[in-house]
């Protein structure tokens, strides 16, 4: 099972060093939760089973930022399951031009992030294919992206500003963001924490400490913060778990028939 951590402070919504928050900006709670290479997969194994046709290729990043959505949706959703929700991915876009190759970075200084929206309905996500249903729009988001990088580049700042507000969310960070691997001499980090992402409804994520884990972070308004803990950790009781459990039930239900016939 993943482990959480919870932070009980709240955080002022845009700001890290905890200024008193505008009327508009909520309270934000953080909590960190630790995935194991295990709890990822089963991830990947129940968004194979509720995908039809079932998902041939199926990253980490994509799993558990399929994961978060759903999670973020559920605690926030109220009646109005018809309403539109969108998560926005950071992309660096280096690797997807064809005319620059990696060894070839020298025309970029820094980076060159754009981000790309994944869209649905609130409705779909909270339905019994839920997961299936975001994995798919954010797999068909990233696809736009490998085959034009820059499409729609005019546009890219409305998209932000026309964004339904309060069921869009953000997605930043990197399953494979090795930060517990970073040495500047005097050991590597115990602990990280990405103290700059404290805004309703981002993620953040980076590799864990341990091999195949990942950490993943998320700001949400501090009223929100307790369903979406039970909506994640739901998530992994329901398809891993809950199977186990089912399973001992129909063995011990077969040896106590099996004793009464004896």
């Amino acid at each position: 099972m993943p482990v959480a951590d919870f932070d009980p402070n709240p955080w002022e919504a845009g700001d890290c060093h905890k200024l008193k928050a505008s009327a508009q900006d909520p309270l934000i709670a953080r909590q960190t939760f630790t995935l194991k290479l295990a709890d990822i997969q089963a991830l990947k194994r129940q968004l194979v089973l509720q995908s039809k046709p079932p998902i041939s290729t199926l990253s980490s990043f994509v799993a558990i930022a399929a994961h978060f959505w759903v999670c973020l949706v559920k605690s926030k959703v109220r009646s109005n399951k018809n309403e539109a929700t969108s998560l926005w991915l950071l992309v660096d876009l280096r690797s997807h031009f064809s005319s620059i190759s990696s060894e070839n970075d020298a025309f970029f200084t820094g980076n060159c992030i754009r981000g790309i929206q994944a869209k649905s309905t609130c409705k779909d996500l909270t339905g019994p294919n839920g997961l299936a249903s975001a994995c798919v729009a954010i797999t068909q988001a990233v696809q736009t992206v490998r085959e034009e990088p820059m499409k729609g580049v005019d546009n890219w700042p409305e998209e932000f500003k026309n964004r339904p507000i309060g069921m869009s969310f953000m997605v930043a960070g990197s399953t494979r963001y090795g930060a517990y691997n970073v040495d500047f001499g005097w050991g590597k980090p115990g602990r990280v924490e990405l103290v700059s992402m404290n805004y309703d409804g981002e993620v953040s994520m980076l590799a864990g400490q341990e091999k195949g884990s990942v950490q993943a972070t998320v700001g949400l308004a501090h009223e929100h913060i307790e369903m979406f803990s039970n909506a994640f950790m739901t998530g992994f009781f329901n398809g891993e778990i809950l199977k186990a459990i089912n399973k001992k039930k129909k063995i011990f239900a077969s040896c106590i028939t099996l004793f009464r016939q004896m």
